[in-house]
C-alpha cells in the first residue's frame, strides 16, 4: 500500500502515464469510506465520508445528538488503519477541546 495521500499518487501516476501519453489526467475517487457511530447516541448509524476531514462535533450532530443517559465527559474513538483498531479516549470536559478529528 502506498504511503502518500490520494493527490500525491495522482502525481505520481500521471508521471508514469506521461511516458506513453502526452497529457495524462488523473483523478483518482476514493470509495467507501464509512464511519459508523455506535452507543449513546439517538440515531445511531454508518455514515458515508463525503469530505477528507470530519470532526467528532460533525459526526455526533449527525446522529442527532447524544442520548439523555450518555456519558459525554468519556467518548471512545476506534480507529482502524489496516487490520488493526487503534482507540485513543477523548476526555470531553469543560476547558477541553471538543472538536477532534477524526
Amino acid at each position: 500500500m502506498w504511503k502518500n495521500d490520494h493527490r500525491s499518487t495522482e502525481r505520481i501516476i500521471e508521471k508514469i502515464y506521461g511516458e506513453w501519453i502526452k497529457t495524462p489526467i488523473v483523478d483518482i475517487k476514493i470509495l467507501n469510506q464509512e464511519i459508523t457511530v455506535l452507543g449513546e447516541v439517538r440515531d445511531p448509524q454508518v455514515i458515508p465520508v463525503d469530505k477528507s476531514h470530519n470532526s467528532l462535533l460533525e459526526m455526533i450532530a449527525r446522529c442527532k445528538g447524544f442520548d439523555f443517559y450518555a456519558n459525554t465527559a468519556y467518548i471512545k474513538v476506534f480507529r482502524q488503519v489496516g487490520k488493526m483498531y487503534m482507540s485513543p479516549i477523548l476526555i470531553l470536559r469543560k476547558g477541553h477541546q471538543y472538536q477532534q478529528e477524526i
